[in-house]
């Protein structure tokens, strides 16, 4: 049985020309451990019904091929507060290029799919919008003095989104928290703003899809 994960993470957009100045910047050079930096390829393929009853609810159900293995994530509705976010999510493997949705049996998730099998919906979803990227992970201690405990992951994810035979680029920092309090999270993000002038994005990939799907 899959245990829900509370994502608390912040987003900050990073153009193309702020790339180098982050990949510099001091905060990475404080590894957790024995962590060494990651790097993923990696493709989200986001599914919903054709009225688009997820989006309407506020749900993101999504299939992610890391490399060459699959994971499906199902997202509740969440808290966004600019670039800061906060939601919880169900993650777990799959065989293969399919979602399978009695897995989320005995979880919190599963309110969503009976929903969806209620109204005869389930056998509707299809894939909406897909995120290409290439991903570099650091498992970060950043204050090992004042805040020995606290811990987060950054990414910089850089690619495209693909919906409805439109294209748009994807150039992004996101730092989440894996233990901790919220507020060095911030101090970190602080950090990388003012440093390297990165600005927070509001929009995750999955509203951004839907967006670009809708022509909006």
């Amino acid at each position: 049985m899959a245990e829900p994960h509370q994502e608390v993470e912040i987003k900050l957009r990073c153009p193309r020309n702020k790339v180098e100045a982050f990949l510099e910047h001091p905060v990475l050079h404080a590894l957790d451990g024995h962590h060494r930096p990651e790097r993923l390829r990696m493709v989200n393929i986001y599914y919903d019904t054709p009225d688009l009853l997820l989006r309407r609810s506020k749900v993101a159900l999504r299939l992610r091929r890391i490399d060459n293995d699959w994971v499906q994530t199902l997202k509740a509705p969440g808290r966004r507060q600019g670039g800061l976010s906060s939601r919880k999510e169900w993650e777990m493997p799959v065989a293969g290029d399919a979602l399978n949705l009695d897995l989320f049996r005995g979880t919190e998730a599963d309110l969503v799919i009976q929903a969806l099998r209620e109204h005869g919906m389930e056998s509707a979803l299809v894939p909406q919008f897909r995120v290409d990227f290439q991903r570099m992970a650091w498992m970060l201690r950043p204050f090992p003095r004042t805040q020995p405990m606290f811990r987060s992951e950054i990414v910089l994810d850089r690619g495209e989104i693909l919906a409805g035979g439109h294209t748009e680029p994807v150039s992004e920092v996101e730092i989440e928290l894996k233990h901790g309090r919220i507020k060095e999270l911030l101090r970190v993000a602080d950090m990388l703003k003012r440093d390297i002038g990165l600005a927070e994005e509001p929009a995750s990939k999955a509203r951004r899809g839907y967006a670009l799907l809708s022509g909006a």
